[in-house]
């Protein structure tokens, strides 16, 4: 898979306020790195054998389309860590947690945001269907439609050329140092 591009089947979940708690339960939390929390992914959404993410049809699917207010209640890193390791690389949704997309995007999930009218229509599609989401181009087409979605210019460099933030930095250092001169203090 390129760096702009994000093809497969997508996990519905068209349930609006899906909290960091849904997202990796409490009990999940019990180290500060990044290990063993994909089996807490969603921990008690997965006891529904008819979950998408139990089911084999979506073992490959990189994209999550979910209800408004994805990812509020607590700031823990933790949720994009687990959607991370359970191979989830987008979370389409009308509206995300501030603190949840910032986390999202720091760890490398691409937060999609739509209005409600075109999360009705993506819901209404085929669960079956492949989408993808060009990051370049910024949209998403699923079953022959395309919606368009916003992206600021940091966050669209940072997926397209696979960087973190102190990548990004690197590449200004001339500039911050130029700066930190003028600044003596």
């Amino acid at each position: 898979m390129s760096h702009t591009i994000i093809a497969s089947r997508a996990i519905r979940i068209p349930r609006k306020d899906i909290d960091t708690d849904i997202i990796i339960p409490a009990k999940y939390l019990k180290g500060t790195d990044k290990k063993g929390l994909k089996e807490g992914c969603f921990a008690e959404l997965k006891k529904d054998p008819r979950f998408p993410m139990n089911r084999k049809e979506f073992a490959d699917a990189h994209i999550l389309i979910a209800g408004a207010n994805f990812g509020c209640g607590s700031s823990r890193e933790h949720a994009p860590w687990a959607l991370r390791q359970s191979g989830i690389m987008a979370v389409i949704s009308s509206e995300f947690a501030d603190i949840f997309r910032g986390n999202a995007e720091k760890n490398k999930i691409l937060p999609v945001q739509l209005t409600e009218e075109e999360m009705r229509e993506l819901f209404a599609t085929d669960e079956l269907c492949t989408v993808h989401i060009d990051i370049e181009a910024q949209t998403v087409e699923v079953e022959g439609k395309t919606y368009h979605f916003p992206l600021s210019s940091f966050c669209k460099r940072r997926f397209t050329h696979n960087m973190s933030d102190i990548e990004y930095l690197s590449e200004h250092m001339k500039e911050i140092s130029t700066f930190a001169k003028k600044q003596k203090c």
